[in-house]
């Protein structure tokens, strides 16, 4: 909600966030959580792979598509990569 009120009327926010469905997913201990209780570690053998050893929030496209609209922005486009990761293009309305 901050980044876009920074923008002007019709200003677009490109947004890039690590897929639930992607690499990072697999065994990953908040799957099964609401988004704003889905901060949690990755698979050890991930967190290792990538060397993230903090916790992460994976996203759905569905989580990311209904973050921009609870932010008041209106969704321009929304898609996953084929390696799972989640874009996402909001405007400033």
């Amino acid at each position: 909600r901050n980044l876009l009120l920074r923008l002007r009327i019709g200003g677009k926010l490109f947004l890039s966030v690590l897929g639930l469905h992607s690499e990072l997913g697999e065994g990953y201990g908040g799957r099964d959580q609401m988004t704003k209780q889905r901060f949690a570690p990755l698979a050890p053998q991930m967190a290792a792979k990538y060397n993230i050893d903090a916790p992460v929030c994976l996203y759905s496209e569905r989580d990311l598509f209904l973050l921009m609209l609870e932010s008041g922005a209106s969704v321009l486009s929304t898609f996953t990569t084929t390696h799972g990761n989640v874009k996402g293009v909001a405007v400033r309305v």
